[in-house]
Order: C-alpha cells, then sequence, then structure tokens
C-alpha cells in the first residue's frame, strides 16, 4: 500500500484523483484498528465490519489509483487478498 501511494502521489494523482487521498487514510485508519478491535476487545463482530470497510476502501483505492498509474493499482492486489483472508477468518471467528 505505501509502495502504490507513493507511485500516485509522485505522479501527481493526489490532485487528479482527490478521493484518493481519504480512501487510502480510511484503509490505513480501518488497517490500525482492526487489531485492538478483536485482539484486544474481543470484538469479533466489531472486527468483521471493520475488515469488510477495509477491503471496500482497497478496492475503491485500487480503482483511482490504477486510473493514474496501472501498476499502483496492480501492487495493491496482495492487500486485497491478505484483507479478504482476513474477512473470512473474521467470519468464521463470528458465526463458527
Amino acid at each position: 500500500m505505501g509502495l502504490s501511494s507513493w507511485l500516485v502521489w509522485a505522479e501527481g494523482g493526489f490532485h487528479r484523483q482527490p478521493n484518493a487521498l481519504p480512501l487510502c487514510a480510511a484503509q490505513l485508519g480501518l488497517s490500525l484498528c482492526w487489531k485492538p478491535i478483536v485482539l484486544l476487545m474481543g470484538s469479533n463482530y466489531l472486527g468483521l465490519v471493520v475488515c469488510v470497510a477495509e477491503f471496500g476502501a482497497l478496492v475503491g483505492c485500487s480503482r483511482m489509483f490504477r486510473d493514474v498509474n496501472p501498476i499502483a493499482g496492480d501492487l495493491l492486489k496482495p492487500c486485497l487478498a491478505w484483507v479478504a483472508y482476513l474477512t473470512i477468518i473474521n467470519y468464521k471467528l463470528v458465526y463458527l
């Protein structure tokens, strides 16, 4: 995510796609919130909501980044895979 954001920033993409920066900030914030919510507070359902929101923010970032730099959009695919995996694990924590 960091390298992808830098590639977009280096090409002036945050000026061409002004909604990309809030999505990046949302993804970062949600990513930082997940661990305390699930592992410290034990709120698995809220953690699932955070995971789904983070996945949505990453999809939005990926689409906007791809418009600016196709490589930056492709660099987010491992992040999307990781958040999808984390969402599945969190779903199993809630419903199993």
